[in-house]
């Protein structure tokens, strides 16, 4: 390539790099990797980023040991804050639109929840 191919100019040129993050939302595909159920979250904030790691109970037994599945996401400050006020905010307004049922969470020992399960003897299931 000779040097009179390349363009030069007196003036300085200013690149906006935050344009390669909003792209015209027609040239936008999602391609989700994938996808796993939760119900539980344990979560984390560290100086630089907040850690989510979605877990799914109960565990199974492999090798001996108690495993539990689970996707671990990592995320700023900035985003894990939005998220917060997204989810919350999209929560709220389904309760109050009647779309889903608002959950009453009633305390565990006045319902008298347990984890434990008995066989029945002979005498009970007659």
């Amino acid at each position: 390539m000779s040097d009179e191919n390349i363009k030069t100019s007196e003036e300085p040129e200013t690149i906006d790099v935050g344009d390669a993050y909003k792209p015209p939302s027609e040239e936008i595909a999602v391609d989700i990797l994938s996808s796993s159920y939760s119900n539980v979250t344990y979560m984390q904030v560290a100086p630089r980023d907040v850690v989510l790691d979605f877990l799914a109970f109960p565990s199974i037994r492999r090798e001996n040991k108690n495993v539990v599945s689970g996707v671990r996401i990592y995320m700023s400050h900035a985003a894990a804050r939005s998220l917060a006020e997204k989810l919350g905010k999209l929560l709220e307004d389904a309760y109050k639109d009647g779309k889903i049922e608002e959950l009453k969470f009633t305390k565990t020992e006045d319902v008298g929840l347990s984890t434990k399960i008995s066989r029945p003897t002979t005498e009970e299931l007659v």
